[in-house]
């Protein structure tokens, strides 16, 4: 049965927001980054089984390729970072007993790159493995890099040196067995340490593998989600891990992850950083369309929709058609799949007039909301128009609904009525009067308004916003604006959303500032927070983007959530940090104000309970009154009092 869609409130719950680029100021600043792009992400060779880069600690301070691109890369911010970096450890670590400090101040003070940790194979094929830590280092010579190195291995008792560093920025050590080789590049900061359960001579071996390239599975999950270098990126070379993890378990685990298809899982990837500019959060699994990939459909949208001007909000999703859903039954339940699929098409078939089969050739698979400048409108793909009348035929046929046309400007605008329920069974319910409203409710009737446009149709709960679109015409693509101003690709989204927030940057870059005010307080550090540059020479757009979606294509599975700048575009809504700070204001002077107040009644409670104990005392000196029974009701009556005074004020 078809229910009546509330298009506003099911869009203001799946959000959200975009920009329009193509509006946006020049920025009047010159922009310098605080921290640079990760350098062995491109010199891995083809056979790496897996790579992770974290991100460097100052990371979320530093500009992206994003709504924040310019506000944290200059010059007057850089400056205020750096006071409050300062003030971190002259507060909490330089007067502090913490255990090596040396490598805090190394990785906190002198990193200026991600930390990355690369999975090598000394040959292919070989089961135990090379591990590779790189990062950069901001040190002038090698000398000033081995003082601070020494400090960093005095501080960890496992390690042993066995070669110290030589004047070419080269190392030896032991680790719990392990050899590990090192080498500090005096010329341009890189650092790297191998490590295994192999000789020197194997080790710097492995080291010579590393040249310009990239894994091109680990590139193409990667472009997806970070392409500055500097971002979370976790990736696992599935395809070679797999055979090696084949030797080492045992044969019915194994069988299990072949059953779910995992044996055929080529890379899984998760990221979170800037990418066709926006912030993106991401996993991904590149694998085929077998195992449990098959519990998903797969999606290849065909969205044909025009909005009238700017739209401002959208989602899809992407239903299976009935083949996909056929052999997702089968994969549930092979032994009652065609039970199953029988009982779905007799309900449909009793309910519409038409089995399930016929009713997924008719509309669909996507089914899209959005919102444009003259109203917000329901999509589905009509494949049949034919089977469409038959279902609209089948519901007049019943009863419970009525279909017309009426022409507006040369345009048919559809009119379906129908009833939501029926009153069978009302007269058993208890209360007359309750069965009498829902009577009245039921005989209410639900309406439907839609207009057929390039293969679609397109709905409204009343007529109006199709006839103000029919008079102003739709002249914009929305699966082109979600490209060019969402930046997200739903051509094989199962399901996606995004939309508009008006001044999204410049909310969330106001609400960062007081972050780092705030935390600049909390360091004790003196920073100068008028040489932040202002909204307005920062080149921010006047609306920005959130979004999220779910893809399933032939290769891959993912899941994306996408911002303008950041996680902190999620506070924008919630307002800023005075908000926050009136609250802690309140919190701090109602609690203790509370508190007293309980103590009070509690003593309050307390002194009327020694009141009446003294009254039962000298009512015991009264010879001709049953003491015992009034003292029992008056300790009784006091008791109840002081335990509801208690209650109240819990």
């Amino acid at each position: 049965m078809f229910k009546k869609i509330t298009f506003t409130c099911l869009l203001s719950l799946i959000l959200i927001s975009c920009s329009k680029d193509d509006a946006k100021p020049s920025a009047k600043v010159s922009k310098e980054t605080l921290v640079t792009a990760g350098w062995l992400q491109n010199n891995l060779p083809e056979n790496a089984l897996g790579y992770i880069r974290i991100p460097n600690p100052w990371f979320f301070f530093s500009g992206q390729a994003n709504g924040f691109e310019y506000a944290q890369s200059n010059k007057g911010h850089n400056l205020q970072v750096a006071a409050v970096r300062n003030g971190l450890f002259r507060t909490f670590i330089d007067s502090a007993q913490i255990p090596n400090k040396a490598a805090l101040e190394l990785f906190l003070k002198h990193q200026t790159s991600p930390l990355e940790i690369a999975v090598l194979q000394e040959r292919p094929g070989q089961v135990m493995p090379v591990l590779m830590i790189a990062s950069k280092f901001d040190f002038e010579s090698t000398d000033a890099f081995a003082k601070q190195f020494q400090q960093v291995l005095q501080g960890l008792p496992m390690i042993q040196e066995l070669a110290p560093i030589n004047q070419q920025g080269e190392g030896e050590l032991s680790i719990q067995g392990g050899s590990a080789h090192y080498q500090f590049n005096q010329a341009n900061g890189q650092f790297r340490l191998m490590f295994g359960m192999f000789d020197m001579t194997t080790l710097k071996a492995v080291a010579d593998q590393l040249k310009p390239g990239q894994p091109k599975a680990m590139q193409e999950l990667q472009n997806q989600v970070d392409t500055s270098g500097q971002g979370l990126f976790a990736w696992v070379n599935g395809k070679d891990v797999m055979p090696m993890a084949e030797m080492m378990m045992p044969p019915y685990e194994m069988a299990q992850l072949q059953e779910l298809g995992l044996g055929e899982v080529n890379a899984v990837a998760l990221g979170y950083g800037t990418a066709n500019s926006k912030a993106r959060m991401r996993f991904a699994v590149d694998m085929p369309h077998v195992g449990v990939r098959q519990f998903l459909p797969k999606v290849e949208n065909k969205l044909q929709l025009k909005t009238v001007g700017e739209p401002s909000a959208f989602a899809l999703l992407s239903l299976p058609t009935y083949e996909q859903l056929e052999q997702i039954i089968r994969r549930i339940e092979p032994n009652e799949a065609e039970k199953a699929l029988e009982d779905i098409n007799k309900e449909t078939q009793e309910a519409l007039g038409i089995d399930f089969k016929q009713l997924a050739s008719v509309l669909g698979p996507e089914m899209t909301i959005f919102k444009d400048t003259v109203g917000s409108f329901f999509a589905v793909r009509l494949n049949d128009k034919a089977g469409l009348n038959l279902l609209i035929e089948k519901l007049k046929q019943s009863g419970h609904g009525d279909y017309k046309t009426r022409s507006f400007k040369g345009t048919d605008i559809h009119h379906l009525t129908f009833q939501v329920a029926g009153a069978t069974g009302l007269s058993a319910l208890s209360s007359p009067s309750a069965g009498e409203v829902l009577g009245m409710l039921s005989q209410l009737s639900s309406h439907m308004f839609w207009i057929e446009e390039d293969g679609h149709l397109l709905l409204a709960s009343i007529p109006q916003p199709l006839m103000e679109r029919i008079e102003k015409g739709a002249d914009i693509d929305l699966a082109t604006w979600v490209a060019i101003n969402q930046g997200q690709n739903i051509e094989n989204a199962l399901f996606a959303a995004s939309g508009t927030f008006d001044g999204l940057s410049r909310s969330a870059y106001h609400t960062y500032v007081e972050l780092l005010l705030f935390a600049s307080e909390l360091v004790n550090a003196d920073i100068d927070v008028m040489a932040i540059p202002s909204a307005e020479k920062l080149a921010f757009a006047e609306q920005g983007t959130m979004g999220m979606q779910v893809d399933s294509t032939e290769n891959q599975f993912a899941v994306e959530i996408t911002f303008e700048q950041g996680p902190l575009d999620i506070f924008h809504a919630a307002g800023t940090m005075q908000a926050v700070a009136v609250t802690g204001i309140l919190a701090a002077v109602a609690i203790p104000a509370y508190q007293d107040y309980v103590k009070r009644a509690e003593l309050q409670a307390y002194r009327q309970y020694e009141t009446q104990q003294n009254a039962i005392e000298a009512l015991e000196e009264l010879e001709d009154i049953d003491v015992i029974e009034i003292e029992s009701e008056v300790i009784e009556s006091v008791e109840d009092e002081i335990e509801e005074t208690i209650i109240d004020n819990q």
